[in-house]
């Protein structure tokens, strides 16, 4: 029509000025620019003709997506990317072992992800591919700028087979993706249980009410990894099951219920077994490590307000060179907002752990915050939020590895430990962010 439309027009154009009175107005460089547009106007016929024929379709579809006429190929492209400025309050208690100057008032920008995700399905619907990059300031979950790479392949009847470097399926804090969580930033809780990805090979079945993935892998923290006879990384067996009392599968991929959206309920649970052996002063038999993950969850949608808890036990056996540690953590954390306009959503999460030792106190945080879905969409939201932790955070570097950054350790979370003999002051986090996603 837009074509028809165009040279309805140019003719129209030609016969008014072939009638004209003034016989002079046929200058040569007229007719030129006029023979150009009729060109201009069957090339793009041309072009459009053969998109035709091709049967390619490109647009926007929940991302950037091009599909063949027969649906057979396809590929859809998003984007990520969260900048944040911080602000991290936490006292300086006269341990000579760190620099005075990490600890105190300390504010800074950071671009906690920026990340580009390739999806979509090769030679027929049934198999599909999934591929994230991370080029953020926390790296990426797997290494080698690799948040996710699978394969999938839909057997019919509900089941699929996936394989590749993968969402453990555990923790569902870490099932939904970074762009839909409630907060700016995962709980320090899930960070601790370390539910991140693994490589491995899963089996999934879904139903209109039950869904469940078992998993296969190489444990969590052996990501991106090349196969390894030294024992480093072990089999891990993994599996979750949920189960949907009200809604769709669909608007739980996000923590947030917006207004006007359907209510629903979501349990869920997990269980996990892995154990490693690494080489230790040349000895294999020098550092094992066993570790049972037992967790459960509960989601609800009121369309305008959400709740979301979750508790999560671990029993961890290790052997590091003559040492031993036996112990239970746990930790459960709880979450809800509401929005209080058509864009801002008001929210709370409390979160707690025990690290089942002596040597170091429990973890309480709160915090408060709000989200501005500018637009309507998460695609443009804004949020800011304070966080106070009751205590000192010096224990979750020990237990959890680099609390202080690098890798997608705890760090990006943006508590920062604090020294182990100090008056147990407790720290502020303070933070706003502009996340873009598309």
């Amino acid at each position: 029509r837009e074509l028809e439309a165009r040279l309805a027009a140019a003719e129209a154009k030609i016969n008014q000025l072939s009638t004209t009175n003034n016989d002079q107005w046929l200058t040569d460089q007229r007719a030129e620019e006029i023979r150009g547009l009729v060109q201009d106007v069957l090339a793009d016929a041309d072009t459009r003709a053969s998109l035709l024929q091709g049967g390619v379709t490109a647009g926007y579809q929940d991302g950037f997506m091009i599909v063949s006429a027969d649906s057979n190929w396809s590929l859809k492209i998003n984007g990520l990317m969260q900048a944040r400025w911080v602000w991290n309050s936490r006292a300086d208690n006269g341990n000579n072992d760190r620099d005075d100057d990490n600890f105190g008032n300390n504010a800074g920008f950071e671009l906690a992800r920026m990340a580009l995700n390739f999806s979509g399905n090769v030679v027929d619907p049934t198999w599909t591919y999934n591929v994230r990059l991370q080029f953020g300031a926390y790296g990426s979950y797997a290494g080698n700028n690799i948040d996710w790479a699978y394969i999938d392949k839909d057997l019919g009847d509900g089941l699929s087979l996936r394989m590749g470097i993968q969402k453990t399926p555990l923790m569902r804090e870490w099932m939904v993706n970074a762009e839909n969580q409630l907060g700016i930033e995962r709980s320090l809780v899930s960070y601790f249980f370390q539910s991140g990805v693994q490589n491995g090979l899963s089996l999934a079945w879904e139903s209109d009410i039950f869904r469940v993935r078992a998993m296969y892998g190489n444990g969590d923290g052996q990501g991106n990894v090349q196969f390894d006879d030294t024992g480093n990384s072990q089999p891990a067996i993994t599996g979750r099951a949920e189960f949907l009392a009200g809604g769709t599968w669909e608007q739980f991929d996000s923590f947030t219920s917006m207004p006007g959206g359907e209510a629903g309920v979501l349990l869920g649970v997990g269980a996990s077994y892995e154990n490693t052996k690494r080489v230790w002063n040349g000895n294999d038999d020098q550092d094992r490590h066993d570790r049972w993950r037992v967790t459960g969850d509960a989601q609800v949608d009121f369309g305008g307000a959400n709740l979301a808890v979750s508790g999560t036990w671990a029993n961890q056996k290790s052997d590091v060179g003559n040492g031993n540690d036996d112990s239970n953590p746990w930790g459960w954390v709880v979450q809800g907002g509401v929005f209080v306009a058509p864009e801002w959503e008001v929210y709370a999460r409390f979160q707690f752990l025990d690290y089942d030792t002596s040597s170091y106190d429990d973890m309480y945080i709160l915090q408060v915050g709000i989200n501005g879905y500018l637009g309507g969409t998460n695609n443009i939201k804004w949020s800011t939020e304070v966080g106070y932790s009751f205590g000192e955070l010096n224990s979750l570097e020990a237990v959890n590895g680099n609390l202080d950054g690098g890798g997608y350790g705890a760090g990006i979370t943006d508590w920062r430990r604090q020294n182990g003999d100090g008056d147990k002051d407790g720290e502020w986090v303070v933070r706003s962010q502009l996340q873009l996603y598309f």
